[in-house]
């Protein structure tokens, strides 16, 4: 749900004694007169001069207290980015991986296994050996199950 960060109601301030506008007044908590919300918890109630770089040093003061308060660590959009890409293993790497995993499945007893647990991903009579470039997810999917029935088996014969 896409929920704003901050409802600010806003008061005029009229014009000065020689007609320029003054700035409004932007409060962000709600009084029994008027609604305005902000999703900060330690964000200053009223604006005296409001405008939209005053709001902006607001907001960042409010999160700064927060930071302070609760010992809590913010990352720029930036960093968020960076932290949430995810890296993609090539196909070459996804083949190593599993014929290692397979030939560790087949040194302990479980070939029939392996083959069970290929064929179920592929279709009967495929062979891990039939993937090519382009099919990494389907390689992913077949490691990943062949990880899961190695995790499954007593310790003793995982090895």
């Amino acid at each position: 749900m896409n929920n704003c960060d901050v409802c600010i109601y806003v008061k005029s301030n009229g014009v000065d004694e020689n007609g320029r506008v003054v700035h409004s007044t932007g409060y962000t908590a709600e009084t029994p007169n008027f609604f305005a919300r902000s999703r900060f918890d330690y964000i200053d109630t009223v604006i005296p001069d409001f405008t939209a770089e005053n709001l902006e040093k607001v907001v960042v003061e409010a999160i700064k207290r927060q930071e302070d308060a609760e010992g809590i660590k913010t990352v720029s959009y930036e960093e968020q980015k960076e932290q949430s890409v995810v890296k993609h293993k090539s196909y070459e790497e996804l083949m190593n991986e599993m014929q290692s995993i397979g030939e560790s499945l087949a040194e302990s007893g479980h070939f029939d296994d392996l083959t069970r647990i290929v064929e179920a991903v592929l279709g009967k009579g495929k062979k891990a050996s039939d993937l090519k470039k382009g099919q990494e997810e389907v390689i992913e999917v077949v490691i990943e199950n062949l990880k899961e029935f190695m995790d499954s088996l007593p310790e003793e014969k995982q090895k």
